[in-house]
C-alpha cells in the first residue's frame, strides 16, 4: 500500500495495470495517487501521463520511501529495494509514442555442466502484462 505525490507535475491521465484484486482500492488525483495492493510474485503499477517533467516524485510505502526528480527519469528502471525475494519499487519513463512493435535479441547462455538446462523467455508488455514461453531444455551429457 502506498502513495505517490508530485510537487509540480499534474496527472493528466492514469491507468492501473495488473490490479487483479478489485477489493484493493486506488485513488488518482491531479497531484497524488493512493493505492492498496497485494502481490503473489507478479507486479502491478500505474501508467501515468503528466503535464510536465519538472519537480519531484515522492513515493511512500511501508518498505520504501523515495524522492526523485522527474527530469532524471529515463527508460531504464530506477529500482528501490523493498526487502527480500526481489521485492522492489520501480519507476521509469516510457516514450510518448511507441516506435516499434518488435524486437530481436541474442543472449549467451550459461548451461549446467551436466544434465538439463531449461531455457525460457518472458516478455513484459508496456501495459505490464507478461507473456512466458514454455521452457526448452538443452541437455549436456557428462564426459
Amino acid at each position: 500500500d502506498g502513495r505517490a505525490r508530485f510537487s509540480r507535475a499534474r496527472v493528466l491521465r492514469a491507468s492501473r495495470y495488473n490490479a487483479w484484486n478489485p477489493e484493493r482500492r486506488s485513488s488518482i488525483g491531479t497531484r497524488e495517487l493512493r493505492w492498496e495492493a497485494v502481490s503473489t510474485g507478479n507486479f502491478g503499477g500505474f501508467d501515468l501521463w503528466l503535464d510536465e517533467l519538472e519537480g519531484m516524485l515522492e513515493v511512500e510505502t511501508e518498505p520504501v520511501v523515495a524522492a526523485l526528480p522527474l527530469a532524471e527519469l529515463g527508460i531504464e528502471d530506477r529500482v528501490f529495494d523493498a526487502g527480500g525475494l526481489g521485492r522492489a519499487l520501480r519507476v521509469r519513463r516510457l516514450p510518448g509514442v511507441l516506435g516499434s512493435r518488435e524486437v530481436r535479441l541474442s543472449h549467451r547462455l550459461s548451461l549446467r555442466p551436466a544434465g538439463d538446462s531449461p531455457i525460457w523467455v518472458c516478455v513484459t508488455l508496456e501495459s505490464g502484462h507478461q507473456a512466458w514461453s514454455s521452457p526448452a531444455y538443452l541437455f549436456r551429457s557428462e564426459g
